[in-house]
């Protein structure tokens, strides 16, 4: 099953200790465009609401600054991997047991937050070269904070990666991260249970320097990865105890000179994803589980995406599913 939706902290390498995190990480449509002054004096950016097919739109609002978070929820491609109805019936004596990533793309991904890929921060745009790996650091912590750290993944527990954003960013963002439909956090079914196998990934991180909808420089940091999280059970097919969640995040810094300090500090300014291989009664709460085909699965009303849903450049733009 899949599902899109759209919307450096320290990891133990140990197996048996990796889900125990530790530290805490980091010690409706278009509103009235009407021109407020922040407590500098400076004029407060428009904030947009935009719903777009199934959405559910987030909206970061702050005293200093406003930027738009949308999430837009769309179902995709219900399939495991070979596709649910060209699976044969497996008898327990023809019972073959898989690895958690054996014969998945994800085999040869690097595990854990050593598979967070950053580039060197260089000068871009009115940014320094320390200001920009300072960024990239903080962006680091929070994909960690959001994928990795097991408060977030087991517990609901946000605090860490709350205390990475803006001030003014952390209210709005609490309450949307509590709701079902976003593509910012993953979160672990009670129903399941992850296996001790780190989780692993693919993928990319971008740096820009671009402007907000006002003309307001920002500093854009773009994450696109593919996560593969294993699940405890045996597998008698590769990746059949595998989630597969493929998110594309923009992260927003502005420069601390031209918004208030509560504003100052890095902002969500988008995110959409999709997950594969996942049961829909989780993924229609916000969890991910994996999907458990029937004995018989029947005729599959979803596309399967067979191993590109383990590719980081594959479009998150699907359709079919729960």
């Amino acid at each position: 099953m899949a599902v899109r939706e759209r919307g450096t902290g320290r990891v133990s390498q140990n197996d048996e200790d990796f889900w125990k995190i530790v530290e805490p990480l980091g010690s409706k449509r278009k509103q009235r465009r009407a021109a407020r002054k922040l407590r500098t004096g400076r004029k407060k950016p428009r904030t947009s609401r935009i719903a777009v097919v199934v959405a559910v739109v987030a909206v970061l609002a702050g005293a200093g600054l406003a930027v738009s978070w949308v999430t837009d929820t769309i179902t995709a491609a219900h399939a495991t991997t070979p596709a649910a109805a060209a699976i044969p019936k497996v008898t327990p004596a023809a019972n073959r047991v898989f690895g958690p990533f054996e014969g998945t793309p994800a085999e040869k991904f690097a595990e854990g937050a050593n598979a967070i890929v950053l580039p060197k921060g260089v000068k871009t745009g009115a940014w320094s070269a320390d200001e920009v790996s300072h960024d990239l650091g903080t962006v680091k912590s929070a994909l960690i904070a959001s994928h990795l750290d097991h408060r977030v993944l087991v517990s609901g527990d946000f605090a860490g990666f709350l205390a990475l954003l803006a001030p003014d960013s952390r209210a709005e963002s609490k309450k949307r991260l509590a709701e079902a439909k976003q593509a910012l956090v993953v979160r672990v079914d009670a129903g399941a249970t992850l296996a001790k196998d780190q989780p692993r990934l693919s993928g990319v991180t971008t740096v820009k320097a671009t402007k907000d909808d006002d003309g307001r420089p920002i500093l854009q940091i773009t994450t696109n990865y593919v996560w593969a999280y294993p699940f405890q059970g045996q597998s008698i097919r590769p990746g059949e105890r595998v989630v597969v969640v493929h998110d594309e995040i923009r992260w927003g810094f502005y420069q601390a000179e031209k918004v208030t300090r509560s504003s100052a500090g890095m902002w969500v300014n988008r995110s959409e994803d999709y997950k594969y291989n996942i049961d829909c009664g989780a993924a229609n709460k916000g969890f991910i589980k994996p999907y458990t085909p029937m004995a018989d699965p029947g005729p599959n009303p979803g596309t399967d995406l067979g191993d590109s849903a383990y590719d980081p450049t594959r479009s998150l733009d699907i359709r079919g599913g729960c």
